[in-house]
Parts: C-alpha cells; structure tokens; sequence
C-alpha cells in the first residue's frame, strides 16, 4: 500500500484519476472546496487543492510499474507511483502542481 497526494497551487480543476494494473485506491479532498469519487476517480475543486490517495497493490505487474494518470480540464499529466516521494516530491512549475507523499 502506498499514500500519495497531489497538491495543486490554485485553480479551478476538474478531472479523473486512473491507475494502470487496474489496481484499487481510495482518496479524498483533503484540502481546497471540492469532492472525490473512488468509484470513477472523478475530482473537483476550487483555489488551493490537495488529493490524497492510497493505491492498495503499488506492485510491478509484467515489468511496468504502476503509472498514474491524472487527466484533468486544463492540464494532464502522469507520473510512476515508484517516483512520488516526500524527500524529492515531482513538481510541474507550469501546472502549479506537485506529488509527494
């Protein structure tokens, strides 16, 4: 099991988390005004957001790594679930946008 979170700078942001390996994961807005749907990865907030995950099974299946997908209405993006780390979070400068754990 892995917890991540993606945290937005500002915006008004609506989108959808996908996993590959199909694997299982619950979140939730814990900060900004907004909401999260584990069923269909659906999100949406306003101003400051933060969106924690946990991935249930973060395993290597096949030799590829668990990638998560975060497609949003204004800016995508992707990252490996390997990769997000509180020493050395992933920041996008240009989305406002960063992961970490």
């Amino acid at each position: 099991m892995k917890r991540i979170a993606i945290v937005w700078k500002t915006g008004h942001v609506t989108g959808r988390i996908q996993l590959s390996n199909e694997a299982a994961f619950q979140g939730r807005m814990a900060k900004g005004e907004g909401n999260f749907t584990a069923a269909d990865g659906a999100f949406a907030f306003q101003g400051e957001g933060r969106l924690e995950l946990t991935i249930e099974d973060d395993a290597v299946r096949d030799g590829n790594p668990m990638l998560v997908r975060v497609e949003t209405s204004v800016h995508s993006f992707s990252f490996f679930v390997k990769d997000a780390d509180a020493l050395y979070p992933i920041y996008i400068p240009a989305y406002q946008v960063a992961v970490t754990t």
